[in-house]
């Protein structure tokens, strides 16, 4: 919400006088307390975490709908996020949408780690497709697989999915579709 009111009145001022002002008023949801896990450190250029924020729906000035998929990413070690918009999430998407991480942080990590999703993992057998494997050792890193319904093994990623909460105030007030793709840059 800071930086939405931030994009349309720079005199707002700094983000923690924004924060007093919001907890003085009680503005901030009562969450429910979640389970906490122990921090897993990673070294510099060993993984990478990647997964679809899916099925966004967002409208523009005009009422026309958007809808979307976010390919979120998170370097283990330093915790940089990126996001990338997607209108589709095929096989073909991953890695475009993998090359262009790689493209954005200047080099490949080791490894990836994801979930089952369908596009680069066959679910019946638990492994990558034949394909996914041969651009993964083209490109050279070694794709791996989280547990099953156990987010927090890719927490790191799983938890940047909150910036689509920052998507929302920016809802009906794009124009097109490239404004959309810069505000989620």
């Amino acid at each position: 919400v800071y930086q939405y009111i931030l994009s349309i009145d720079p005199n707002i001022g700094i983000y923690s006088n924004f924060y007093s002002y919001v907890k003085k008023h009680d503005l901030i949801p009562k969450d429910k307390i979640s389970k906490v896990h122990p921090r897993f450190e990673t070294p510099l250029g060993k993984q990478l975490q990647f997964d679809w924020k899916e099925d966004i729906k967002m409208y523009n000035k005009y009422g026309e709908l958007f809808e979307f998929n976010i390919f979120s990413c998170t370097l283990s070690a330093s915790r940089l996020h990126i996001f990338i918009y997607s209108k589709f999430k095929t096989r073909v998407d991953v890695q475009r949408c993998l090359v262009q991480t790689f493209k954005y942080i200047g080099g490949i990590p080791d490894e990836t780690l994801t979930d089952n999703m369908s596009s680069i993992v066959d679910t019946k057998k638990k492994e990558f497709y034949k394909d996914f494997i041969s651009f993964s050792k083209d490109i050279g890193f070694v794709p791996k697989k989280c547990k099953p319904r156990h987010a927090y093994t890719k927490g790191k990623d799983e938890s940047c999915n909150r910036f689509m909460s920052w998507l929302i105030p920016y809802n009906g007030e794009f124009e097109t579709e490239e404004e959309l793709i810069k505000i989620i840059e």
